[in-house]
C-alpha cells in the first residue's frame, strides 16, 4: 500500500505517553507514519521523542461540555484530516469518538474507535442521555469499535448502539510485561499502592475512606497515592493527607520504578472500567491487587488466585482483606507470581497490536 499514515486523535497527552506509546512504537516499527492530534501539550516533547511524524494540539477536553468548544473541535479536525490525509483514523475516549465521527461524516476514510470503557453512557442522568444520543449517531459513521471486555460488547450490542460485525473484542490495551521487573522479595514494610488521575468515577475516596478505617487500629500500614489532578480538587484530599491516613505523591511519570517498594496495589473504583492499565502494570511487575467486583477489574483480577475481588462499594470487605493479605508473605508471593503469568498469557500487548494492526489492514488494503 502506497498511504502508510495514520492519524491518533487522543484527549491528553497523558493519556498519550501512558496508554497509546506501546501501541504507536509498534505501529511505526512496521512502516507506519503516526500523525497525532492532542488536546493539550503538557507532555509535547516526551510525546515528538516517540518518532511520530506531526503533532497537532487543538485545546479541547474530553469532559467538557461547552458546544462552542465541540463545533471549533469538529472543524479543526476536519482541517487536519484533509492536510494529512490519512489512510486510518483511530480515535480513543468519548470526545475524540464522537467528534471526529461528526467531523468526518462525508468523508471514506476509515475510522476505527476505542471504546475503552461505557461508565457514562450506563448512568442515570442528562449527561448520560445526551451522550448516548450522540454516540448512536456517531457510531453509523465508524468502521469499526474496539472495546475492551464482553460486558462492553453486549450493552453495545443490546442496545442497539452497533452491529456484531463492526465491534472488535480485544484484551485491554494491553501492556509489554517485558519491560516491568518482577517483584522477587517484598520489602518489610507494609505499604499499599494506588495509580489513578483524581478523578471522581475513580475510587479515590474510597481509598481515602478505606486507610482511615485500616489505619485505626494499624498504623503500620501505610497507603500511597500517586496521579495527575483531573475533576477531584486535591483539596477534598487534604483532610485525609493532614490525619496521615494517606500519603499523596503527586504525578508519576515512571510507574515502573514502584511497585518494588510496596506489597499490595489497590484499585476501589466502583463504576464500570475498560481493562485498568494500572492493574495490568501492578499485575506484570507480580504485586497482588485489590479490586470492588466491577466491569474491568474482574478482567484482570481472579479472586483468590491473583489477589482478590471484593463486593462492591463495600469498604469494611475491602479493609479487611487488604489486612488479611499484606500480613501474609505466602500468600503475597503466590498470588504476586500468578498475577505476573495471568498477564503474560492474557494482556500481552504485542498480541493485542497485532490484532489491531490486523483490522487497520483489512481497512486500507
Amino acid at each position: 500500500m502506497d498511504n502508510k499514515k495514520l492519524l491518533f486523535i487522543c484527549s491528553t497527552s497523558n493519556t498519550v505517553i501512558n496508554f497509546r506509546k506501546e501501541l504507536i512504537l509498534f505501529l511505526i516499527k512496521r512502516g507506519y507514519e503516526i500523525h497525532l492530534i492532542c488536546g493539550d501539550s503538557e507532555r509535547e516533547e516526551e510525546i515528538k521523542e516517540l518518532g511520530i511524524s506531526s503533532l497537532h494540539i487543538l485545546k479541547f477536553s474530553n469532559r467538557s461540555k461547552s458546544l462552542v468548544e465541540f463545533v471549533r473541535t469538529k472543524k479543526q479536525i476536519k482541517e487536519i484530516t484533509g492536510k494529512i490525509r490519512p489512510a486510518c483514523i483511530l480515535t480513543f475516549q468519548a470526545k475524540p469518538n464522537i467528534v471526529t465521527a461528526y467531523a468526518l461524516k462525508d468523508s471514506n476514510t476509515p475510522l476505527l474507535s476505542f471504546v475503552e470503557g461505557l461508565g457514562i453512557l450506563t448512568e442515570k442522568s442528562s449527561i448520560a442521555r445526551v451522550t448516548s444520543r450522540m454516540y448512536h449517531k456517531a457510531f453509523k459513521r465508524i468502521s469499526k469499535a474496539f472495546v475492551l471486555n464482553q460486558d462492553d460488547k453486549e450493552y453495545l450490542l443490546n442496545n442497539n448502539f452497533l452491529s456484531e460485525n463492526k465491534i472488535v473484542l480485544i484484551n485491554g490495551i494491553g501492556i509489554n510485561y517485558r519491560n516491568y521487573d518482577v517483584v522477587e522479595k517484598f520489602i518489610d514494610e507494609k505499604n499499599v499502592l494506588m495509580l489513578s488521575r483524581l478523578a471522581l468515577d475513580k475510587g479515590i475516596l474510597n481509598y481515602c475512606e478505606i486507610a482511615k478505617l485500616v489505619r485505626k487500629t494499624r498504623k503500620d500500614i501505610n497507603f500511597y497515592l500517586y496521579g495527575w489532578e483531573e475533576n477531584l480538587s486535591i483539596k477534598k484530599l487534604q483532610p485525609y493527607i493532614y490525619a496521615g491516613d494517606i500519603i499523596y505523591n503527586g504525578f508519576a511519570k515512571d510507574v515502573k520504578t514502584l511497585f518494588k517498594d510496596f506489597r499490595i496495589f489497590a484499585l476501589p473504583s466502583n463504576i464500570r472500567e475498560g481493562v485498568p492499565r494500572t492493574l495490568l502494570e501492578a499485575s506484570a511487575s507480580g504485586l497482588p491487587c485489590i479490586a470492588y467486583d466491577i466491569v474491568g477489574s474482574r478482567e484482570v483480577v481472579i479472586d483468590n488466585e491473583t489477589g482478590y475481588i471484593v463486593e462492591n462499594n463495600n469498604i469494611q470487605i475491602f479493609a479487611n482483606k487488604l489486612i488479611e493479605l499484606i500480613d501474609d508473605e505466602n500468600k503475597l508471593k503466590a498470588f504476586g507470581e500468578k498475577a505476573r503469568k495471568y498477564c503474560e498469557e492474557k494482556f500481552d500487548s504485542e498480541i493485542i497490536n497485532s490484532k489491531i494492526l490486523d483490522n487497520i489492514e483489512s481497512l486500507i488494503s
